[in-house]
């Protein structure tokens, strides 16, 4: 597949999804500004859903994905969406790495030290 620039897929993409077995009644296109399609990204999700990613040149991504549902339950959802921020207390901070004093400098028990190709 070539490497295009921009929202729309090639024909070559949309073709491969479709045999991949995408609706085409299930794909769609969205234009976000500052994104770009990721052409390798186009293909089938589940039975015969269609999925897309986007890119920013600061390295987001957004993922787009349609596939089979209740309209109306999406619909709500979607209403409803709101930025994710967590709940509850942060995350604890990893701990600090142990300090090792019992382990010898050479032999089977002493840390790996790559001096030549082999070991």
């Amino acid at each position: 597949m070539p490497s295009r620039r921009g929202t729309e897929p090639s024909r070559a993409a949309m073709d491969l999804a479709r045999r991949q077995g995408a609706a085409p009644e299930l794909m769609y296109v969205v234009d976000l500004p500052g994104y770009e399609l990721a052409e390798q990204s186009v293909g089938v999700i589940n039975d015969d859903g269609f999925g897309a990613v986007y890119t920013s040149p600061d390295g987001k991504r957004v993922e787009l994905r349609i596939d089979r549902g209740p309209y109306a339950v999406l619909k709500r959802a979607a209403q409803g969406a709101r930025p994710a921020t967590g709940t509850g207390p942060p995350a604890p901070s990893p701990p600090a790495p142990a300090e090792r004093g019992d382990l010898p400098r050479n032999g089977d028990a002493a840390p790996i030290q790559r001096r030549r190709p082999g070991g």
